[in-house]
């Protein structure tokens, strides 16, 4: 007669196979949250990346060609330096019509409530949004030598109108080593000699933008420089800033 041999697992084998099980199932989970976050991360760093990239492409097509006047009349360049939060105003003559007051031929840059805009001829236009800092400042040539001029250590002077008077007047680079920073004050140094803004040869752009939801592990303490401001967070938003600057090409001829 056969016997058959019925024994199975004993209750502390099943837990331990449960138990197991669980652990590898943990760090499994474990695994794919570290990925997924990694993702999301890269992802909002390269939304916040195209935005800012985008919207200073835009800015700088059409701010290259303030003063475009092929008429010369004079009549056209920088009429505003200190716009909201860190604008612009300029006019060029886009329509080729000799006068500034032609619509289109007037351009604004603004940073306001988080975005930055763009309006002309009374319409504006939302360029980016999550935008959290803007700030300009310009090089100038006010001997009219063809130069731009330089500060006592040779360094370009990036200045800006800081009381809304029409001319610059600050210099952002109070330590002249050469470089907006941490180091410099906000207050900035001021100009031997105002400077009007028809003698602006150049600009220097800040721009500040956030992702629009916030990381699971990141933390963000730093202190971002944007032109004559400080901005100081602490929050798991990634952010990046960008700056760049460049020539108005018809400024000064």
């Amino acid at each position: 007669m056969k016997h058959f041999d019925h024994k199975g697992f004993t209750l502390i084998e099943v837990l331990v196979g449960i138990m197991l099980t669980a652990i590898a199932g943990g760090i499994l989970f474990s695994a794919f949250l570290s990925q997924n976050n990694t993702y999301l991360t890269q992802e909002q760093t390269v939304e916040v990346q195209q935005t800012l990239r985008g919207a200073l492409e835009l800015m700088t097509r059409e701010i290259r060609m303030c003063g475009f006047d092929p008429a010369r009349t004079r009549l056209f360049g920088i009429g505003d330096v200190t716009v909201g939060s860190g604008g612009m105003a300029c006019t060029a003559d886009w329509q080729e019509s000799g006068d500034p007051a032609t619509g289109g031929n007037e351009i604004t840059y603004e940073f306001k409530n988080g975005q930055l805009i763009r309006s002309s001829d009374g319409s504006d236009k939302v360029l980016a949004e999550d935008i959290e800092g803007m700030s300009l400042a310009f090089a100038f040539d006010n001997d009219e030598d063809g130069d731009v001029d330089l500060s006592a250590n040779g360094h370009v002077i990036w200045a800006i109108d800081s009381d809304g008077d029409g001319n610059l007047d600050k210099s952002l680079d109070t330590n002249d080593d050469g470089s907006i920073d941490a180091n410099d004050s906000t207050a900035g140094t001021a100009l031997t000699t105002p400077v009007p803004l028809n003698r602006i040869r150049a600009v220097q752009i800040w721009l500040l933008a956030r992702s629009r939801i916030e990381g699971k592990t990141l933390v963000n303490s730093r202190t971002y420089v944007v032109g004559n401001k400080k901005i100081a967070v602490s929050d798991r938003f990634q952010r990046r800033l960008l700056v760049a600057n460049f020539v108005f090409r018809n400024m000064g001829i």
